[in-house]
């Protein structure tokens, strides 16, 4: 199991997991909640990331209220017609969901956000331009997803040199 979800919380409540990446704790009460990893005579699970939904926007403007707490911010489906320059103040971003918009390119800049974990692009039919320049500087980009898009290979390829320790999904 890659990922678990846990909406609500119950004090007795104990979770064997076993190759767990991602803990989604979604509306839980982290005093009340106890787990417990048995991994083959370890006692530890490496955790690489947990989200709470106090952290996770889908709202634009809600997001600029809080910019600082912003680590995941998903704008699918806005139907954005250019890449909102608010989302670069969001210094803290780790994820970052944005497919299914109406785009031609992303801003160089776009490399500021240097905590950047995970990009999705996808969908965005009329991206053309990948800058080189702004992905080689998202050293922690872990996972950058740009299927269904008019991307050229030159580009896609573009993206994997930029990023080398990245998994690109463009297929």
């Amino acid at each position: 199991m890659r990922c678990f979800a846990v909406a609500q919380h119950d004090e007795t409540n104990i979770i064997k997991i076993n190759e767990m990446k991602t803990l989604n704790l979604f509306f839980l009460l982290l005093s009340s909640f106890a787990l417990h990893a048995q991994e083959q005579g370890k006692n530890e699970v490496a955790i690489t990331d947990l989200m709470f939904s106090e952290n996770w926007f889908s709202d634009l403007e809600k997001a600029k209220a809080n910019p600082d707490e912003v680590l995941y911010l998903d704008l699918s489906l806005q139907k954005l017609k250019a890449f909102p320059k608010e989302i670069l103040t969001f210094e803290n971003l780790e994820r970052l969901y944005l497919p299914y918009n109406y785009w031609s390119s992303i801003p160089v800049e776009i490399g500021t956000l240097t905590k950047l974990k995970v990009l999705d692009l996808s969908g965005n039919y009329y991206l053309n331009f990948l800058p080189k320049e702004g992905l080689s500087d998202l050293t922690n980009l872990r996972e950058f997803l740009i299927k269904d898009n008019k991307l050229a290979k030159g580009e896609i390829e573009k993206a994997r040199l930029a990023l080398p320790n990245c998994k690109i999904v463009s297929e």
